[in-house]
């Protein structure tokens, strides 16, 4: 491995790893997205983060996972932001392929009817799966998200050992004008 390429694994690492401490539990909305904020008492930096209501499998998983939830969200830093799903257990994927300490996982999405294929992050032992375009500055999902219908919903494939192929389904309510509070919180008016 080089050099490079190490420095940018653990780049990737740190960055999901500081995205997992800064999600401060798994609730959200009772209805549509929600923001909330929070501040580095060592740095007096700002953070936000606008989650999804939380959500059930579409199909009740069997033991050990039967109450298995998810929230949909982004949360941001400044300009620096990043979208995930976090879930009420670490997530136990089949088909990952493990990398440097996280694992890479390659699936489905579905957004207003159209399919897309996507990539997560999922640092060892995590409840959250990070968005790897994302973790490299990209902001195609939140746009995506901006763009939908807004009323509609995002399905999200995960092969899931023991129980094969889950959907989890996030309402979008609400999420466009949620994300841009959130930019607004952490002084980021870029879109």
């Amino acid at each position: 491995m080089t050099n490079s390429k190490r420095a940018s694994s653990t780049a990737v690492l740190i960055l999901s790893m500081s995205v997992a401490i800064l999600i401060p539990r798994l609730s959200g909305a009772e209805s549509g997205w929600t923001t909330s904020t929070w501040q580095d008492e060592m740095t007096g930096e700002k953070s936000a983060e606008a989650k999804s209501e939380v959500a059930s499998p579409t199909r009740r998983m069997d033991f050990p996972y039967g109450d298995v939830e998810a929230v949909f969200g982004l949360n941001c830093t400044g300009d620096r932001e990043a979208t995930w799903i976090a879930f009420s257990v670490s997530p136990n994927l089949n088909s990952a392929e493990w990398e440097d300490g996280y694992q890479v996982i390659r699936t489905r999405m579905k957004w207003d009817g159209n399919i897309r294929n996507v990539t997560f992050m999922q640092p060892s032992g995590s409840k959250l799966l990070q968005f790897w375009e994302g973790l490299r500055g990209g902001r195609s999902v939140s746009r995506m998200i901006e763009k939908s219908n807004p009323d509609g919903k995002v399905l999200v494939e995960l092969d899931w050992h023991g129980q094969g192929r889950v959907h989890f389904e996030f309402s979008l309510t609400g999420a466009t004008k949620a994300i841009a509070d959130m930019r607004e919180k952490c002084g980021n008016s870029n879109k």
